[in-house]
């Protein structure tokens, strides 16, 4: 895959995270995955990582789908290598009182 077409992906998952389209997001990723929120989140305090779609689904787009409203993300930086893709950015959302 060349890097446009890495960056290109990218940009897709996150308007599909804006449009809440958690079904296509999970189509794009690959079986092994790795998820990470930033340090201190309060899905994932400890910083850890989620594998695969069904960890991110149960850990992040279950919690995430009910709670976020008006949710925006820009990309501040992508980093690749061969195997890996790291997304900095900064994303911003209402989250609704459970």
């Amino acid at each position: 895959m060349s890097k446009a077409t890495k960056i290109d992906t990218i940009r897709r998952i996150y308007d599909d995270f804006a449009k809440g389209d958690a079904r296509a997001i999970l189509a794009i990723f690959e079986d092994d995955i790795e998820f990470r929120l930033a340090e201190g989140h309060p899905y994932n305090p400890d910083g850890g990582s989620w594998i695969g779609g069904g960890a991110i689904t149960e850990n992040f787009f279950a919690k995430a789908g009910a709670e976020w409203r008006n949710w925006t993300f820009t990309i501040n930086d992508v980093i690749e290598t061969p195997d890996a893709v790291v997304v900095e950015g900064r994303h911003v959302f209402r989250r609704d009182a459970l």
